[in-house]
């Protein structure tokens, strides 16, 4: 890694100063720990876009660096099997994982997602208005919000979440839809529209008894195979819902316009790629791919 600049928000972590630098720090804001090896070249390209963005922010957040040559136990404990890795710490425990080389625009747009802006009172306050039944007036304080603050990606994710919760899941997809590109690339809001979508699959009253018997009846027909496999995510019966979603791609990998493969993606994004279950089914489609 090159000799950074002299800058009061890059600090280097050592098995002294780790719990002070980053565990402490990040009760009073984002604390990113750039773990790296002179060794592995992608973390020498990274360095430099990280310094930037750490003096560019100013203080919003601090830029930790963790040299896992000298430091490996550290490296260890937080289960970095690869570089560069970046963890992001807020409160005391990692809210974000990054792996591989990430260009400033990403880095940006994840580190946007954990810096406070004035309009997360308004956020705050909206919710306790939510909390108290106050609902409408809640989501109409988030709306007004998200215009004037179009930046903070939390607001319309927030609105979504309450929609969601009030039994009003069409609205909440047709507000991810409206957001601006860059937004519903967010990988926190890809998320949300990938389990969003399986409540509209799903419906008001589910009907698994129903799709069992019309898979037994017809192995090819792909669609109560897809409402089964979106009905096991939403309970959490996260193996079941991806092998349901994994047949669908045996059977016609253009369902719905790709609709099993996307879901996948969902479920790899709602459990990280370090999940058991993630490591197995995105083998299984890397073997169909080729």
């Amino acid at each position: 890694m090159p000799e950074p600049e002299a800058s009061q928000f890059i600090l280097d972590a050592s098995d002294d100063n780790f719990d002070e630098l980053v565990l402490i720090n990040s009760l009073k804001g984002p604390v990113l720990v750039n773990y790296w090896s002179k060794k592995v070249g992608p973390c020498i390209r990274q360095y430099p876009v990280l310094e930037k963005l750490a003096n560019e922010f100013a203080g919003r957040f601090l830029l930790v660096n963790l040299n896992t040559d000298e430091h490996r136990s550290l490296a260890k404990d937080y289960g970095v099997t690869s570089l560069p890795t970046l963890k992001l710490f807020q409160k005391g425990v990692v809210v974000e994982t990054l792996h591989g080389y990430q260009d400033e625009g990403d880095m940006k747009r994840v580190m946007a997602r954990y810096m406070p802006r004035a309009s997360d009172k308004v956020l705050s306050g909206a919710v306790k208005l939510f909390q108290q039944g106050e609902v409408e007036d809640a989501l109409v304080m988030l709306a007004e919000a998200t215009i004037e603050d179009p930046q903070n990606i939390r607001l319309p994710l927030t609105m979504a979440r309450l929609l969601v919760s009030e039994g009003r899941p069409s609205e909440a997809m047709n507000l991810l839809a409206s957001m601006p590109l860059e937004q519903r690339d967010d990988i926190e809001a890809k998320t949300l529209r990938g389990q969003i979508g399986f409540i509209l699959v799903v419906g008001d009253e589910p009907a698994p008894e129903q799709w069992q018997a019309s898979i037994e009846e017809d192995a090819g027909d792909c669609e109560p195979r897809y409402q089964l496999a979106a009905l096991h995510a939403l309970n959490d019966e996260y193996g079941q819902a991806m092998q349901g979603f994994y047949d669908i791609l045996q059977i016609d990998p253009q369902y719905s316009d790709g609709a099993a493969r996307q879901a996948l993606i969902t479920l790899f994004l709602i459990l990280g790629d370090e999940h058991e279950l993630v490591v197995e089914y995105r083998a299984k489609l890397q073997k169909m791919n080729h």
